[in-house]
């Protein structure tokens, strides 16, 4: 046995290694290979020089293991775009961790490695018949086995050891020094648990402030001047950049779109014909990730279930015939209808297959769409966003922003390479080097205005507050508005059917719940939920502003615990969730604390823009 073993030492070690580090406790993110060459570096992390070359290695290994994970299917450029700084973040997760080990002193004995490797056996060991008796794992075959000086002198082992040794073992460690700063109190226990099953009922009436219009000169200078001095500490923030940008979309042509249909139309021949079954052909070349796996089964579905122009045609289609491609918003389909449900000769319902071809520009089409973005890019920068506007009729430029460094930018943007470098290491004024593609477009980006970190002077804010300070006479006014509504109805009406008096006003009456979960048209644990909870049943709250909107509630039906079951089964599962909650806000904090300490030198824009 022990030399059959000793030949499957390479595949196991490299199962096991791959299958322990899946084991670690806060699933971190680690990467274990090394940087390779250093010649160009992407980064710096601490004194530490990122190497493009074995990084590059690495991505090319995320990007394959998520084609794996997607059963060898090709991944969208946004997912491939993304990988570079999923690697690039575990690393300087990976640097901080190591370093805190070591500080720390935290590090596993020969006893600890062993005994870590013996009680936690990964899948693809367990399920290995070298070590099973009778069909089932044997521990004592894998004590052997690792008790074998032998099965252990390989290079394999030695790297398995070190990551364990390194850094899973101290990993655990940690989790024990966190656990042990983790305190939960029967309070909070106690807290949750009636938030979790106290149950009520109540009568609710809303307007929101949202739909009134209000003069923005009700806001003074003055006011927001006072608003800025008051608050300005809250105010403070990382460097910011407001961004002009350009968008050229990725849309199909009309040649694009013929040949999506005579694509289709050879499919059809190809089914009708019995060269190929419908599954087959959908299962290849359909592009819906739902459905192509299953052969492009739909199941069965009614009239009202599918956009009209598909359900038109299936519904119209004889058993077995493969329609003409159809265009849907979707994209162009080929449908096959395999049963019918008839009531009194009429369809009611259908089991159906589809292909699906979106609607994509062929690589030409790209190639032409990015030519006019190039050039559209050239004329800006020698001309300036303003004036190719007016030279190109339709041509939108739009502002982007405030967006704040290290923080997602929204508008579409998050996804595409290099915005971020561009932004926070160029001036004012400056235009894009070279036009950057995202999922859905060609953008061309230059910066209009940038902020340093730090409290934004009263000028660069100022339309913020005033905003800010617009919702809040908003609410106020939603809360004056809704007064009224009640003083109108008097007793005659109840706060459930105020929107009788008034239809701008959105009133009910809610189903049994409880205030850890969203309630229809109120929502979660805010004023309205809190004052539904702890006021008297038949009682009718004062007005309460949430956001902009004005809520008055009247309990009908409160079902308090006044007793909790202490060390029953769900108030231990409450007290887990709150202790993980908690370990978990313990982490990353320290976590934060920790990366401030080290200095970061990030370059992976510039090699990672495409």
């Amino acid at each position: 046995m022990m030399m059959k073993l000793r030949d499957h030492i390479p595949l196991i070690m490299i199962i096991v290694i791959g299958a322990f580090l899946a084991t670690i406790v806060f699933s971190w993110g680690m990467d274990v290979t090394g940087d390779g060459g250093k010649s160009q570096v992407v980064g710096k992390i601490g004194k530490e020089a990122v190497g493009i070359d074995g990084f590059d290695r690495e991505v090319q290994a995320e990007r394959e293991k998520l084609r794996e994970s997607k059963n060898g299917a090709d991944i969208s450029s946004q997912e491939s775009r993304m990988v570079p700084r999923q690697v690039w973040e575990n690393k300087i997760s990976r640097s901080i961790l190591q370093n805190s080990f070591q500080l720390m002193g935290l590090s596993a004995s020969a006893e600890e490695i062993f005994q870590y490797i013996r009680n936690n056996p990964p899948a693809q060991v367990t399920e290995s018949k070298e070590f099973q008796t009778n069909g089932v794992f044997d521990t004592s075959k894998f004590e052997q086995f690792l008790t074998n000086p032998a099965n252990l002198d390989n290079e394999g082992m030695r790297m398995f050891e070190k990551q364990i040794r390194d850094m899973v073992v101290p990993m655990q460690q940690l989790q024990r020094l966190i656990d042990a700063s983790v305190l939960v109190t029967k309070v909070e226990v106690a807290h949750a648990y009636r938030e979790d099953n106290e149950r009520a009922v109540f009568e609710y009436a809303a307007f929101a402030g949202a739909t009134l219009s209000l003069d923005s000169n009700t806001v003074t200078p003055a006011m927001i001047e006072n608003f800025y001095k008051a608050k300005s500490d809250s105010l403070f923030s990382d460097e910011q950049a407001v961004l002009y940008y350009v968008k050229v979309p990725k849309v199909a042509g009309a040649a694009d779109e013929a040949e999506f249909v005579s694509e289709l139309s050879d499919i059809k021949k190809r089914v009708m014909s019995h060269e190929a079954a419908f599954a087959d052909e959908a299962k290849v070349e359909s592009d819906d990730e739902g459905s192509a796996a299953q052969g492009g089964e739909l199941g069965w579905f009614g009239r009202g279930a599918m956009v009209p122009a598909f359900e038109s045609v299936a519904f119209g289609l004889d058993t077995g015939v493969v329609s003409d491609p159809i265009r849907t918003p979707f994209g162009y389909h080929l449908i096959v209808v395999e049963q019918k449900e008839m009531v009194k000769d009429s369809v009611v319902k259908v089991k159906a297959r589809h292909i699906l071809r979106k609607i994509r520009p062929s690589a030409q089409t790209s190639d032409s769409l990015e030519q006019i973005a190039d050039s559209l890019r050239s004329e800006i920068e020698k001309s300036g966003f303003a004036k190719v506007a007016i030279a190109h009729a339709g041509l939108v430029v739009d502002t982007v922003g405030p967006i704040i460094k290290g923080k997602p930018f929204g508008y579409g943007l998050d996804a595409v390479t290099g915005v971020s470098h561009f932004a926070f290491n160029n001036r004012d004024g400056a235009v894009v080097e070279k036009t950057l593609e995202g999922e859905d477009g060609f953008y061309i980006l230059g910066i209009k205005k940038k902020t340093p970190r730090g409290i934004p002077a009263l000028a660069s804010v100022s339309s913020a507050i005033k905003l800010h300070l617009l919702d809040s006479l908003k609410g106020a006014q939603a809360a004056q508005r809704l007064a009224e509504v009640i003083g109108k109805a008097g007793t005659a009406v109840t706060i459930a059917n105020l929107k009788t008096i008034d239809p701008t006003v959105n009133s009910g009456t809610t189903d049994t719940v409880t205030q850890s979960r969203y309630i229809p048209n109120v929502g979660m644990q805010n004023a309205a939920v809190i004052a539904a909870f702890n006021r008297p049943v038949g009682s009718v709250s004062k007005p309460l502003v949430v956001g902009t909107t004005a809520y008055v509630v009247k309990p009908l039906f409160h079902q308090a615990i006044e007793t909790i079951p202490w060390g029953t089964d769900p108030v231990m599962q409450v007290q887990q969730r709150l202790i993980m909650m908690q370990r978990q806000t313990v982490y990353a904090q320290w976590f934060a604390a920790q990366r401030k300490k080290i200095s970061i030198e990030d370059k992976l824009d510039k090699y990672y823009i495409d």
